[in-house]
């Protein structure tokens, strides 16, 4: 695509966007737990910049690492899953 660029960035999204004159964002999304945290950077970065972000889901072949679904499912459920390993003591 012509008009897309992918950079590496090692400070705030939305000064990178100011500095390539970028229009939107675009942010992939793999759970729809992602979904409330990215929707806060996007209006944070909307009213920063005037940018906006678009979202996309991920793949199905890129799902969660069992891991990543283990620390999702504890840090907002009561209760832990079977599947998932014992928490360690030092976590």
């Amino acid at each position: 695509m012509k008009n897309v660029r992918i950079v590496s960035i090692s400070t705030l999204l939305v000064n990178v966007a100011k500095d390539v004159n970028a229009t939107a964002i675009v942010k992939g999304l793999r759970a729809v737990s992602d979904f409330e945290s990215e929707m806060q950077m996007a209006q944070m970065n909307r009213s920063l910049s005037g940018v906006e972000t678009l979202f996309l889901p991920s793949s199905p072949r890129t799902p969660l690492s069992p891991r990543d679904y283990c620390a999702r499912s504890r840090a907002t459920e009561a209760t832990s899953r079977p599947s998932c390993p014992p928490r360690s003591p030092n976590a």
